[in-house]
């Protein structure tokens, strides 16, 4: 592990922090540092080939929130693509990760990723300035992100209008590949998919497993994930035979959430479905427990109920049998040893287990070294048309549970899927599918450490 931490400390990489926008804009400064070998990327409308000699660099803007209410969560899913990075551009013989086993990309001459980093803020408006400095002054030849629906929506945009290839591993409104666009390029699954499956899962608890389940209660922020995840179970449930007492929208900032808690309590649905960030769940929770209330059911889609933020403030004892769609559990470990073995070294160099959203973002950045790899070049359009021709299985070499990446005309994943998984002793496991479970279903939820 010393050896991993010297390679992580020597990884080259630019870290560009965005500035706030005044006005109608602005942007952060860069400090730029190149990888042994030269300073020269290429422009928006250059690239690199496998032939072409000069620096053998592929610049990767990367856009996340490293400040903001999900500061923590975009500052160590960024921790996860500089591991990726470190692993493409060294060599580990022991790991099944694309690339890993040599250093940098063969196709084009061993080129080693560099990393431009942005903070969006989580601000849709900061998203956008970036992006376009990050192709017009930084001259990336990928642009990979942005964590929030919201920000991803504005930043692909730009890279739309510059035909740059945008690659989303983590934002699920199901509106962003709705766009007909031809740069953007969504590995994970979307909100529709991760709806779908959760109400499969509680249809099952209720008609296979005989749990009490008849009424729901929905409460989601109102950004524009939020808001498209609200829109699909609106859809969706109609079809499963739920009764919904309660469907709430609050303000993606708010501070006080009790009028709201109020609600849920009197109606007291059996469930209550949640799409929550970080600091609006932990909010949800104490909020609920100040008013001593919980459902026999408590689930969330990822984000603010997979962040170990989340735990680790309201307390091992009072998350006890949350649930939460998921893309990574603990259980996965065991049938993928890979995915022990990056987690190992994540947890090294953060001090935190693997989640759903550090697993997607690593996947990400391994998307665009395949792409790039598969294109021998740097060009846009061979990049692009790389990615449209994608067509990986997983064999393991995938740190989350789905059966490989392959894109559809509208830039989607067609081989991703989730799991549903629920908090045991501060840890999530697999609890659906029932064929791929680790633990049993606990059921009814034991409220705020009540067990």
């Amino acid at each position: 592990m010393k050896n991993m931490m010297r390679r992580l400390c020597a990884l080259t990489m630019t870290a560009v922090m965005a500035g706030s926008l005044v006005g109608c804009g602005g942007s952060g400064a860069s400090a730029n540092s190149a990888p042994a070998g030269g300073t020269e990327s290429s422009s928006a409308t250059g690239g690199k080939t496998a032939d072409s000699g000069g620096d053998n660099i592929v610049k990767v803007g990367v856009i996340y929130p490293t400040s903001g209410n999900v500061a923590k969560i975009g500052q160590e899913s960024l921790e996860a693509i500089k591991l990726a990075a470190d692993i493409i551009n060294n060599s580990y013989d022991d790991l099944n990760i694309p690339f890993a086993k040599e250093e940098g990309l063969p196709n084009l001459n061993g080129a080693k990723i560099e990393l431009i980093i942005s903070d969006s803020q989580g601000s849709p408006e900061v998203g956008l300035s970036e992006a376009e400095r990050l192709i017009t002054e930084e001259g990336v030849d990928v642009l990979l992100g942005a964590y929030h629906s919201s920000v991803t929506k504005t930043a692909s945009n730009v890279a739309e209008k510059y035909g740059i290839p945008f690659i989303n591993p983590d934002s699920t409104s199901v509106t962003l590949t709705d766009r007909g666009y031809e740069w953007f390029f969504r590995t994970t699954p979307n909100d529709s998919t991760f709806v779908e499956d959760t109400l499969k899962f509680m249809k099952d608890a209720r008609d296979k497993n005989g749990k009490d389940i008849k009424t729901v209660s929905m409460i989601h922020e109102d950004s524009e994930w939020g808001a498209m995840l609200r829109e699909q179970f609106q859809k969706q449930i109609g079809e499963y035979g739920f009764d919904v007492l309660e469907d709430i929208s609050y303000s993606s900032s708010a501070t006080n959430l009790s009028a709201e808690v109020m609600k849920l309590k009197a109606a007291n649905a059996d469930v209550l479905l949640c799409g929550s960030y970080t600091a609006d769940t932990i909010l949800l929770f104490k909020t609920m427990k100040e008013q001593g209330w919980a459902p026999k059911m408590l689930v969330g889609q990822r984000s603010g109920f997979t962040a170990p933020e989340t735990v680790g403030t309201i307390g091992v004892e009072n998350v006890e049998g949350i649930i939460s769609t998921n893309l990574y559990a603990a259980d996965l470990q065991e049938s993928n040893p890979t995915i022990g073995k990056i987690n190992t070294m994540f947890k090294e160099i953060t001090g935190e287990d693997l989640t759903d959203a550090y697993c997607r973002s690593f996947v990400g950045l391994c998307t665009v070294a395949e792409a790039v790899n598969a294109a021998g070049s740097t060009e846009p359009e061979a990049i692009r048309d790389a990615l449209i021709n994608m067509d990986i299985t997983n064999e393991g070499q995938l740190i989350v549970p789905w059966d490989g990446i392959k894109f559809d005309e509208n830039g989607q994943n067609i081989r991703c899927n989730s799991i549903l998984t629920q908090m045991f002793d501060g840890m999530f496991y697999t609890v659906y599918p029932e064929a791929d479970a680790a633990k049993e279903l606990a059921y009814p939820f034991s409220a705020w450490g009540n067990n």
